[in-house]
């Protein structure tokens, strides 16, 4: 059995257009911050140790209750400032059968949840969003909800894993690498039987002004390699869409097919308008 050629020319253009589609589950790129631009970072310290005086007499010491806060800045934060943020951090967990759980030898890395920390980094003053909606089907409503700051030390990794969602309405998960100096640590992305590298270490002796970034959708498999030297410090983002999808439509301006199904339509109702004109009946 054998498909004849398709007589219509139209026919033949969806079908080109259609072969043309390459599929895509990830996309991310890099840009740089402006002149003298830089990244702060504060976040809570560790409280202050017991007061023994006081807790033998049952008084809480006003120092435990006392919330301290350090700053870090990117990309000019130094080997010993970025350690002091390591001892505010705690164990980065993952899911797992429904429970977040902590296991080194899955998942070596520290984080700070949201409530821990204030960065300037402001995603929406970035061409990030815009990059990310030109390949997202249905993309009203674009959310990104800050998850986690996440540290990776030297020998920390991510083996192969499928991201939790943390909402119905979560579909991706963006990764924004501040600029620091590391080797190793790289993002791998795989679909089907594609794969993507996304390397961003840098050990240039001049601090990189970079900020580089990956976007992946909730089912794809992915994996940071082992860091070999250095820290690699990200920040990552849950994206959402803010109302359920309606329809599974795209943005045509990113797609051939519907482009061609546009033009197509439009031409053909030009034509029944134009004969519906000189129809007397």
């Amino acid at each position: 059995m054998y498909h004849k050629e398709a007589k219509s020319p139209v026919v033949s253009k969806l079908g080109q257009s259609v072969r043309n589609i390459s599929t895509r589950f990830s996309c991310g790129g890099k840009f740089e911050l402006p002149p003298n631009g830089t990244v702060l970072m504060n976040y809570k310290t560790n409280p202050g140790t017991k007061d023994d005086s006081c807790a033998l007499t049952g008084l809480v010491a006003a120092k435990e209750t006392r919330v301290l806060w350090d700053s870090v800045e990117f990309p000019a934060a130094s080997e010993a400032a970025i350690r002091k943020l390591l001892d505010a951090c705690s164990v980065a967990s993952f899911g797992f059968k429904d429970k977040n759980v902590t296991d080194k030898s899955y998942r070596d890395a520290l984080c700070l949840d949201p409530l821990s920390f204030l960065t300037t980094f402001q995603l929406c003053g970035t061409p990030i969003m815009k990059q990310i909606e030109s390949i997202v089907p249905n993309c009203s409503g674009l959310q990104a909800e800050l998850y986690k700051l996440n540290v990776y030390p030297p020998g920390g990794f991510f083996k192969p894993h499928v991201d939790t969602p943390q909402s119905g309405q979560m579909f991706g998960s963006l990764v924004v690498c501040l600029p620091t100096q590391f080797s190793g640590g790289e993002l791998v992305v795989r679909h089907q039987n594609e794969e993507i590298k996304y390397d961003w270490s840098s050990t240039a002796s001049t601090p990189s002004t970079s900020l580089c970034w990956a976007m992946f959708f909730s089912d794809i498999e992915h994996e940071v390699l082992p860091v070999i030297e250095g820290y690699r410090v990200t920040l990552t983002y849950n994206l959402r869409y803010c109302n359920n999808p309606t329809s599974s439509a795209i943005h045509v301006k990113d797609n051939p097919f519907s482009q061609l199904v546009l033009s197509v339509t439009m031409e053909t109702r030009r034509r029944c308008s134009y004969h519906t004109k000189l129809d007397p009946f």
